[in-house]
Order: structure tokens, then C-alpha cells, then sequence
């Protein structure tokens, strides 16, 4: 199969299917993405990076940024896209991640071409990711609400566009409106259990200040992309003494930027 990858951050979370096609001969696997890659990609695996043209048009609604910056990925994908059907190839799949619009036009370029599109979120003015966190998160003006329904825009078009949707978990699931969950499968991303998995040594694990971990010390992990309070961290800063009153020899890590 010919078969098109679109992730702004390629191979992202195609990082094990391709890996999986990859092994398995007989495909031709492109993947699309604006920034260089982070690791190697399997042999025969074409890596295509586009470009930005432009930045946000001056002046524009505040409301209107977002799905303008989605508008310009997605011309700029649409653009690679194009060049690669004048030179022949016409994916028999499209597997995309929308979020930052690249996939918008992608059913303009090839039509009839099938799109899988890969949906993480769907975001909500209530019960969600904006008011989970009263301390943080107090009550929105109205103006801040409709920015936030503006936001709504590229995923309804990416709905819409896509033969069929995957998204990784039955909570991300729940986030869209009932009237998609009928398109909607989810499958989980995937978890290298040869990579992720107990050592079976004794040899010690070194923290960047030089201290070693041993086998069977007791480790409590918080890990997170990002290190700021929409992902909780100040709810564990809080736990830390109590953990350490409970458990005096634990080892406390913290991982993320």
C-alpha cells in the first residue's frame, strides 16, 4: 500500500505502526511534518518537510487566530501535498493528526483518497480541561468562552473531512459530541513493552546530579511534557510531604521541561 503520514512533529504517535509497516515490505510509507526529526526513521520511510509561507495576517480577531495559524499549516501541507501528486504518488490511505490543521485540505488534493484521522481532544467550555481546577481556573467571561468555541472550528472540519477516526482512549472518546462517536474507534497508541520494562540487572540508574538508584529502592515518578499546573503539578508538590512522612526512604523524581 501507498500510504501518507501527516503529523507536524512526524513520526509522533505513527511512531510504532510505521515501525510495524516498515517490517512488514511491500509498502511505499511517506510521512509529512514541518519540524526536522527527533530519531531515525525506519529504512524506506520518506521523510517530507514543508514550509510556512506566511505568519498570522495582522490585525486579525483575536477570536480568528487560531484557526488562521490552522489555515496556514494547512495550506502549507496542502501545497507539499500537491507537488506529491504532481509527481505521481497518490496515497491509497491518508493516516492524519489534525491538530494543527494540516490535514484541512488534504481531501481537496486527493479525492477519494481515505482519510484516517487521528482525533485527540475535543475541547469543552465545562467539565473538561478549562474548569477541572477551580484554583486555577475561575469563571470565564463570556468573550473567553466564545474564543474557546472558535478553537472548535478546525476539529468540526477534520470531523467532517475523515472517512473514519481513531482516537487513543475511551475518555478522549467521551470529549466529542455524541453524534461522532459512532465514527470514532479507539485504539491505543501503542506501548513498547521491550523498551518500557523492569531491568533485570543490578546495575544502578544515575540521576544528573550523580545520585544512583538501586534495585529495589522505592521511586515515586510524577512525569510530564510539561511541568505546570494544567498537568497537576502543584497538586503533587503538595503531596511531597506527606509521601516523605509516610515513606521516609522514598525517592522523589520529577521529569519534564
Amino acid at each position: 500500500m501507498r500510504i501518507l503520514f501527516v503529523h507536524q512533529s512526524f513520526p509522533g504517535q505513527y511512531r510504532h505502526i510505521i515501525r510495524a509497516l516498515a517490517s512488514q515490505g511491500g509498502h511505499e510509507l511517506v510521512g509529512f511534518g514541518i519540524s526536522p526529526l527527533a530519531e531515525p526513521l525506519p529504512k524506506g520511510v520518506t521523510h517530507i518537510r514543508y514550509n510556512l509561507s506566511r505568519g498570522n495576517t495582522p490585525g486579525i480577531h483575536p477570536w480568528l487566530i487560531d484557526i488562521d495559524s490552522k489555515l496556514i499549516r494547512g495550506e502549507a501541507c496542502a501545497l507539499a501535498a500537491h507537488a506529491l501528486r504532481e509527481q505521481g504518488f497518490v496515497p491509497d490511505l491518508i493516516c492524519a493528526h489534525p491538530g494543527w490543521g494540516e490535514s484541512l485540505f488534504l481531501s481537496d488534493v486527493w479525492r477519494g483518497t481515505p482519510i484516517l484521522t487521528y482525533q485527540e481532544f475535543y475541547y469543552q467550555a465545562f467539565g473538561f480541561d478549562y474548569d477541572f481546577d477551580p484554583e486555577h481556573q475561575s469563571d470565564k467571561s463570556w468573550q473567553y468562552l466564545a474564543r474557546l468555541r472558535m478553537k472548535k472550528a478546525n476539529t468540526l472540519l477534520s470531523l467532517e473531512s475523515s472517512d473514519w477516526n481513531v482516537t487513543p482512549s475511551e475518555f478522549q472518546k467521551s470529549t466529542f459530541p455524541a453524534t461522532w462517536h459512532s465514527r470514532i474507534s479507539v485504539i491505543h497508541d501503542g506501548i513498547d513493552t521491550n523498551l518500557a520494562a523492569p531491568n533485570t540487572t543490578n546495575t544502578p540508574f544515575t540521576l544528573p546530579d550523580g545520585k544512583k538508584i538501586y534495585k529495589g529502592q522505592e521511586v515515586v515518578t510524577f512525569v510530564n511534557r510539561n511541568i505546570e499546573p494544567y498537568r497537576g503539578c502543584h497538586i503533587f508538590f503538595r503531596a511531597i510531604p506527606e509521601i516523605q512522612r509516610m515513606n521516609p526512604s522514598s525517592i522523589i523524581i520529577i521529569v519534564g521541561d
